[in-house]
């Protein structure tokens, strides 16, 4: 099969997969915000955050899946591949269970400070939250070793199902109880779920996950996946873990603003991120060949054309996005805020491709080294941004960093492909 065809029928499944749940979540989110007023949903998002952050985070599982797959040919390699990733997610979700039930209390009553009227509650629904880890973080694997495949179609499914349910379901358990604790019990109910749904979408197409086989694929993917794990627990959690920093710095009333903005406006980062995930079985090879650079050239073209349309809606929508919110102070920040955070997400579009393509390649302990000098110049530079400038401060903070990733990262790709 040529790869333009290749290319041209997956990709498209994977601009679908991405954009009904990006749909979904410019439908839920500002219905969430006006349902539970600005204190209340600024905590449900925080907690829909976990979930969110582990869609595109997996402790590195799915990277290694889309290093090792597309070179195996036998199913026997391929399933003892899947079922040694499916064992260490296992064991890392009873880990982060842990950490997030002994944490939460901790976490909530020193970091975010809520009032005492919901404060019993809201440490309840962060220790339901951790009921939700596992499938979550099996979810990955599954979607991973589908990619890895090249079954593009069948991890879209499964992925349209389950990123709408992660905001629909808060949604649809609203008229039920308006409670924060009935999001955390609805929000773990959609992990489940969509586990399910994986587990009967991928019978056909990958190995079985039960029986006696043989674990024997432990240590390589360990091997991977510990830079990998690191590498994109920084530059996921730069996107969607910052909240939890900045939420010890600014009110719940900025924190709505700051968290709904980013929540709708990175939901874009689906399409090119769909787009750049197909290019992962032929990225993945190790040696250069021209049909790389076409297929980066050609991604780079797409992307700036989606941008600037995505630009385009983003400033025809812009006004009616601040007066969701009735507190003065912020309706007159709001739309700084807006088109700050978009500088930043039109970059991070950018970096979809080389982040994705480094991962394939191989290149975790560079990606590893690059995102923990990022980390070590935010957390000097930040708390103090934070503290002058507030929310517009976070809000310059979070896009400046991005603009620096995508130049940095497209930098190396380049060399890997074009210079070395």
């Amino acid at each position: 099969m040529k790869f333009l065809d290749f290319f041209s029928k997956n990709s498209w499944w994977s601009i679908l997969g991405g954009i009904l749940p990006a749909c979904a979540a410019v439908i839920c989110l500002p219905l969430l915000a006006l349902l539970h007023g600005a204190e209340v949903f600024s905590y449900v998002s925080l907690l829909c955050s976990v979930f969110l952050f582990l869609i595109v985070y997996d402790f590195g599982l799915s990277r290694s899946l889309h290093h090792f797959i597309p070179s195996l040919e036998s199913e026997k390699d391929i399933s003892e591949y899947l079922k040694s990733s499916m064992l260490i997610g296992v064991l890392l979700g009873l880990v982060a269970m842990a950490t997030v039930y002994i944490l939460s209390e901790p976490f909530i009553r020193g970091w975010l400070k809520p009032s005492e009227k919901i404060l019993g509650e809201l440490i309840t629904s962060f220790k339901i939250i951790a009921l939700g880890l596992i499938p979550s973080i099996l979810i990955s694997v599954y979607r991973g070793a589908l990619e890895g495949k090249g079954e593009f179609r069948i991890a879209n499914l499964a992925k349209m199902v389950s990123g709408c349910s992660l905001f629909f379901f808060p949604l649809l358990v609203y008229p039920i109880s308006p409670s924060v604790l009935a999001v955390a019990f609805a929000l773990v109910a959609s992990r489940f779920f969509s586990f399910y749904i994986y587990f009967l979408l991928s019978e056909r197409y990958l190995p079985t996950i039960f029986g006696f086989g043989v674990i024997s694929r432990i240590k390589n993917i360990i091997n991977y996946s510990l830079y990998a794990a690191v590498a994109g627990f920084i530059s996921s959690g730069f996107i969607f873990l910052d909240r939890f920093f900045v939420a010890g710095y600014i009110s719940t009333s900025e924190l709505s603003v700051y968290i709904l903005s980013q929540d709708i406006m990175s939901r874009y980062l689906l399409l090119p991120w769909s787009l750049a995930i197909v290019l992962v079985p032929l990225m993945a090879k190790s040696d250069k060949t021209e049909e790389q650079s076409q297929a980066c050239t050609s991604w780079y073209k797409k992307v700036s054309l989606l941008n600037l349309f995505y630009l385009l809606v983003l400033l025809l929508f812009t006004f009616f996005i601040a007066p969701v919110f009735t507190i003065d102070a912020i309706d007159k920040s709001a739309i700084i805020i807006v088109l700050v955070l978009a500088i930043g997400v039109m970059a991070a579009a950018y970096s979809q491709l080389p982040l994705v393509s480094l991962f394939a390649k191989g290149k975790v302990k560079l990606l590893m080294f690059v995102f923990l000098f990022e980390s070590f110049v935010y957390v000097l530079i930040a708390p103090y941004v934070f503290d002058v400038y507030g929310v517009v401060g976070a809000s310059f903070t979070w896009s400046i960093r991005l603009v620096f990733e995508a130049l940095l990262l497209r930098s190396m790709l380049n060399r890997y492909i074009r210079n070395k």
